[in-house]
């Protein structure tokens, strides 16, 4: 006989259980290349990709990152995890920090196998195992990959020059469905994705202090390099020597600006001041350090490139026109005082070597730097249509060269206007006759030359005519040249366009329309005839510099957040039951209103939303479960004119809208803003899990391909967990023997035939649900040897404060 006892409120529905088949989810997780040179004692950014490369949703995704915490011979210095530092799209996530013990086992806490218990993974003794949870409840294969940063502690003890690998896993700890049920659908682990760490104490960067990697030669371009010299955090260096090696085509003038560490440095040797030489080292020495955060100490290496090198050999042929390069390199060595383990134990003094910092240089007879920038911004949102642009093209001329014909050929790109109101300005200095570098109107302006056909209009600027015109001869002497005045010859061209809101030649896809993420491409080309001095001719050797540009119009920002939660504005806890209603709020501003192929993708957290019906209704409409309307602050429906269109994917769990291709002349800035509502089901899932509404937005553009931009919101899903306990409560046999006794699961001896036995039963609520358990059945089927009294059921049900609850008890039995 079974006894139930209904409390009757409100019907939730439970899913039947059956036997699936075993999906395909597949986490996947690769990491990304350092960025810099890893440092002892210091924290390093590093970075991971997760993605599902399956052909089905998995379910509660996670990575496990092993990080090696000894060196590779098993002593002490590896590499340590720094808590609470890992993040995804600026979220923090839930992470799990765990040592391998003695037997290098380590009990994971998500994962369990086809048994149902945890899943034991291996590892060297004392490495740590870092468990972090992704906060969505599902992923599925269509959804992009997102990145997952954090940081890393290298030990002050670690060993330099060996290679510390970091082992990361990706995985799905509910499996392949929602449900929990590991016997049938254990937890799903990647293979596994292996990062290095080489770990040093001393690391050097040359910033090279000049245009574009590239110089005019003569000593009127006086460059620099600065070198900045980074010393491991708190370690303690001794002896330590920076070789600074210039190529003997380069004459060092000195080495300046010391800031930092680099005041202490001394000069061991360095190369003749004024002459190039193939003893070019400038050997800096630091007989002690101690690291700090940061770059510790930096200084100035200024230079210029002859006319000769150390072999008294041309750098460069000013005649035919040759250019030539330079190699810059510095490398630094010393002593680290390695920390001992042990109090006990006396330092280490180890040597190292850096990798070798490399700058290359080109030496030119004619040097050219195109530059541009807004100087009208319409919209004041960046690049955009309407804005009017200023370019300048900049160049210099080597003091060992003689040029005429000189001019430059630039471009207006597809999508701008030359603005022919405005003056081409031009100003030449060093040259005889010019008493001044101020900006001169071109008497000519910009010539349209060549082929248009590609909406890309080439035009030329005849310097050597402009001089004429003023009555010079049109030469550009360098300030070496006898003929030229002793300074350097440089000068600057400007002139202006504007921004279209339509390309005027052909694009990849064929949408004129000036969109988002457009890009403008341009190139300059310097050129001049080089002159024979001796027969004080034209070669027609063309001496050749090129610079560009590439500007891209601005890219609207995307946000999504959890707008209200049963219609009500949500708060900052987000916690959502079966039955609620959530309200996702999705945001992308558009940038001059143009779209091209716009689609925003919605993907709602498996399995507690569904996408079988969203339908779009109008703004300020109730909020109810399957519709979409638009959000209080939208303005760019109003020009768009209609509703986008609606797909639905339930194998993904997502809501598409596409936009296509729209444009608007007025090219003003608006905000898409949308509000999608959906019914929290009652689904299986785990109590408290953070889920992950991920909003996707890929666009396309008209010269430059398509893009994505994601960003995230997130609700706790919340639910009731019911534990029960069964015990006896009390007997009226005297001799009745109940152990342990206040338990609430004791157990009972000492009773005969005929008396009566107490039964007690526990149910507890442990979950987050805030609306409680409904619907609560308990069902109790009376021991063998057990009957109800003839005088009838003795049953009380009281809630724990002892308040007394109204049940219906039944027969399950008929």
């Amino acid at each position: 006989m079974l006894d139930k006892i209904r409390k009757s409120k409100r019907t939730l529905y439970t899913e039947t259980l059956e036997s699936r088949a075993l999906m395909a989810a597949d986490a996947v997780v690769s990491w990304t290349a350092l960025s810099s040179q890893p440092l002892i004692a210091e924290t390093q950014k590093v970075s991971l990709r997760f993605d599902n490369a399956g052909s089905t949703a998995g379910f509660g995704p996670f990575v496990d990152i092993v990080i090696p915490t000894s060196s590779p011979d098993g002593g002490a210095g590896g590499v340590h995890y720094v808590p609470g530092t890992s993040s995804m799209l600026d979220i923090p996530l839930r992470e799990t920090m765990l040592t391998f013990d003695a037997n290098g086992k380590a009990t994971h806490p998500l994962a369990k196998d086809n048994s149902g218990k945890s899943l034991v993974l291996n590892g060297r003794p004392g490495n740590q195992l870092v468990v972090l949870e992704l906060p969505f409840g599902s992923y599925v294969p269509d959804q992009p990959a997102v990145q997952v940063d954090m940081q890393i502690a290298i030990d002050a003890t670690a060993s330099l020059g060996q290679s510390l690998q970091i082992v990361a896993a990706g995985g799905f700890r509910f499996g392949n469905d929602s449900l929990d049920i590991p016997t049938k659908d254990p937890s799903i682990r990647g293979a596994a994705s292996e990062l290095k760490i080489t770990p040093n104490v001393v690391s050097t960067r040359i910033s090279y202090l000049g245009p574009e990697n590239e110089t005019a030669t003569g000593k009127s371009f006086e460059r620099a390099y600065r070198v900045d010299v980074d010393v491991a955090a708190g370690a303690d260096i001794s002896d330590l020597v920076l070789s600074n090696h210039l190529d003997d085509n380069q004459v060092f003038l000195g080495a300046t600006d010391w800031a930092g560490i680099s005041k202490d440095l001394s000069i061991a040797s360095q190369p003749i001041v004024g002459t190039p030489s193939t003893q070019g080292d400038l050997i800096l020495n630091l007989a002690k350090a101690k690291g700090v955060a940061g770059v510790d100490g930096s200084y100035l290496i200024r230079f210029y490139i002859p006319e000769l090198n150390a072999s008294t050999l041309p750098v460069i042929d000013t005649l035919l026109a040759k250019n030539a390069s330079s190699i810059f390199t510095v490398q630094a060595r010393g002593d680290w005082n390695k920390p001992a383990i042990l109090v006990s134990e006396p330092s280490t003094k180890i040597t190292f070597n850096t990798d070798q910092a490399t700058h290359i240089l080109q030496n030119k007879v004619i040097a050219a730097q195109q530059s541009v920038r807004i100087i009208n911004d319409v919209n004041t949102k960046s690049l955009s249509p309407g804005d009017t642009l200023e370019y300048a093209i900049d160049f210099q001329v080597s003091d060992y060269a003689s040029l005429n014909n000189v001019s430059i050929v630039t471009q207006v790109p597809n999508g701008q206007l030359l603005l022919a109101s405005q003056p081409v300005l031009y100003s030449v200095s060093g040259v005889k006759g010019l008493s001044s570098s101020h900006s001169n109107s071109s008497k000519f302006g910009l010539q349209r030359v060549g082929d248009v056909d590609s909406g890309t209009i080439p035009y030329a600027f005849d310097l050597s005519s402009e001089l004429r015109v003023i009555g010079l001869s049109g030469a550009l002497f360098g300030a070496a040249i006898s003929q030229g005045t002793g300074a350097s010859v440089t000068g600057r061209l400007t002139y202006r366009t504007q921004v279209l809101d339509q390309f005027q030649g052909p694009v990849p896809t064929n949408d004129l329309s000036v969109d988002e993420r457009d890009v403008f491409t341009t190139t300059a080309l310097l050129s001049g005839s080089t002159i024979d001095l001796k027969s004080n001719t034209d070669t027609n050797i063309f001496a050749v510099d090129g610079s560009g540009t590439r500007q891209q119009i601005n890219v609207g920002t995307l946000k999504t957040s959890v707008y209200a939660i049963n219609a009500i504005p949500a708060s900052n806890d987000h916690q959502v039951s079966a039955g609620d209603l959530v309200t996702y709020r999705i945001q992308r501003l558009i940038q001059s209103s143009d779209i091209e192929d716009l689609v925003i993708n919605d993907y709602l957290p498996m399995p507690i939303h569904s996408t079988s019906q969203v339908i779009w209704t109008d703004r300020g409409s109730k909020l109810a479960a399957g519709t979409l309307q638009l959000g209080p602050q939208d303005t760019f429906h109003k020009l768009y004119g209609t509703a986008p269109k609606i797909n639905l994917d339930s194998n993904n769990n997502r809501v598409s809208l596409s936009y296509g291709d729209f444009d608007s002349l007025a090219n003003e800035s608006t905000l898409l803003d949308l509000l999608l509502t959906v019914a929290v089901e009652d689904k299986p899932f785990a109590d408290g899990i953070w889920l992950t509404n991920l909003a996707s937005v890929t666009f396309g553009s008209s010269n430059n391909g398509s893009s994505t931009q994601n960003a995230l919101s997130n609700i706790q899903y919340t639910r009731p967990v019911l534990s029960l306990v069964k015990g006896i409560g009390a007997a009226d046999n005297p001799r009745a023997i109940i152990t342990p006794s206040n338990s609430l699961d004791a157990n009972l001896s000492g009773v005969d035939a005929g008396d009566k036995v107490r039964f007690r039963i526990v149910v507890t609520n442990m979950g987050l649900g805030p609306h409680g358990a409904f619907d609560t059945l308990i069902r109790d089927a009376i021991p063998a040897g057990f009957v109800i009294p003839r005088s009838g059921l003795d049953l009380t049900v009281t809630d724990g404060s002892g308040t007394k609850w109204n049940y219906v008890a039944e027969d399950a039995t008929k």
